[in-house]
């Protein structure tokens, strides 16, 4: 019982946290919106997105990137660590705005769809 709760509790923080996200989806009913959603995530990714994208990537790799080639296999190893522990918030914060462009580019055809 104790395992389910984290998850509901997850769940609910994100139902307030995506209408504040993505605005558009306060437009569909309440018991639609995960579908909505869902949908939306399906979207094709747009040349603008993945070039940003491959642009985000380049930039952490060259943020987050390591030149101590003089030193010990352990502490090279530690090193990268470090780097991989950098990496991932900085990827998070640098891949976030183009997957939320793309959600509410996905929630927009939706709505243009259903209006047809």
């Amino acid at each position: 019982m104790a395992s389910t709760r984290p998850r509901a509790a997850r769940g609910a923080r994100m139902s307030r946290l995506w209408p504040l996200l993505l605005p558009d989806l306060r437009r569909f009913p309440a018991a639609q919106r995960r579908q909505a959603l869902q949908a939306a995530a399906d979207t094709a990714l747009d040349p603008f997105e993945l070039l940003g994208m491959a642009a985000a990537l380049v930039c952490v790799t060259g943020l987050s990137h390591y030149a101590l080639a003089d030193l010990s296999p352990s502490i090279r190893w530690l090193a990268a660590l470090f780097d991989f522990a950098l990496a991932l918030p900085l990827l998070a914060l640098a891949l976030a705005p183009f997957h939320l462009r793309r959600l509410r580019r996905g929630l927009h055809e939706q709505q243009h769809q259903g209006s047809r």
